[in-house]
């Protein structure tokens, strides 16, 4: 009967571990969405070189199309003049190269149009205006970042219960067993013979606060994109972008609490594996 308690308990423990799992990998591929949302958005970004090319595209058709034959469009920009001599290179190759151009000019214009100004959600039909980037990765992270604490917390409070039992029910000297039987469902942790089967390898001690902290790391980017581009907005619409910068900042500061949290609660769980860890292990020599 002892052993089916204690496998029982392990077994709730495990799940609560699972929980936390899976809640740090909405996070994490929740936060790397967010971002290249943003960065997309960037001067840098794809979307916004794809449109930078097609414009220069088109500036060398029209500036071709008035000069006489077998002369090119020059510029005294190096980087301008960088595409003009590809764009010649092309022609060279294509003399169709502009008329191709023009035809698909005015679908190529309105999809780098809609690609910059609408996000379309993975896997849903929730399409959102890149305006709104900035309160949707605010409020989505904050929840995902609370769901994390909670789940954190509740498997401190379950971990905690199994080896207290495993403490009190387990008289057979084979703690450090049960004790290893938990341990294997661990996250965010190497196992380390020298110092115990939990303790993170040195070089590697940094990539939980790392994952912790990407909700935060990446609402804090968004916020300084939507800081970045204040002026352009603002003439839209002054209150709406006013109100949406001190929203952002509030939630901004509530996931950084959230994710702080979240740190101390593993770093909270990770000296309970170390205690209970020498506590086992000193029990078991003694009763052999």
């Amino acid at each position: 009967m002892s052993e089916q308690v204690l496998l029982a308990v392990i077994s709730q423990a495990v799940s609560s571990i699972k929980k936390v799992r899976s809640t740090l990998l909405v996070a994490v591929f929740g936060s790397v969405f967010v971002f290249i949302c943003a960065y997309n958005t960037f001067p840098w970004g794809w979307m916004t070189s794809g449109k930078d090319y097609n414009s220069k595209l088109n500036e060398w058709c029209s500036a071709k199309s008035q000069l006489p034959q077998g002369t090119f469009p020059t510029s005294a920009d190096p980087k301008v003049k960088k595409l003009y001599d590809e764009f010649e290179n092309q022609y060279k190759k294509n003399t169709s190269l502009c008329t191709d151009f023009n035809l698909i000019k005015q679908e190529v214009s309105e999809k780098n149009y809609i690609s910059r100004k609408y996000i379309e959600v993975p896997f849903t039909t929730v399409v959102f205006d890149v305006n709104d980037l900035g309160l949707f990765s605010g409020v989505f992270l904050a929840l995902v970042t609370l769901v994390l604490w909670y789940n954190l917390g509740l498997k401190y409070s379950n971990i905690y219960i199994a080896l207290n039992v495993i403490n009190e029910k387990e008289v057979n000297g084979n703690k450090k067993t049960y004790f290893d039987l938990l341990s294997m469902a661990q996250i965010l942790s190497i196992p380390n013979e020298n110092n115990g089967n939990n303790n993170a390898s040195k070089s590697l001690v940094i990539i939980p606060y790392l994952l912790f902290l990407t909700p935060f790391i990446t609402h804090l980017t968004v916020l300084i994109n939507d800081i970045s581009t204040f002026v352009k907005v603002f003439e839209m619409n002054p209150v709406l972008t006013v109100g949406s910068l001190i929203i952002e900042a509030i939630l901004l500061v509530i996931i950084l609490i959230l994710c702080i949290g979240c740190i101390n609660l593993d770093n909270k769980t990770d000296k309970l594996w170390e205690s209970y860890e020498r506590l086992f292990t000193i029990g078991d020599e003694k009763m052999k």
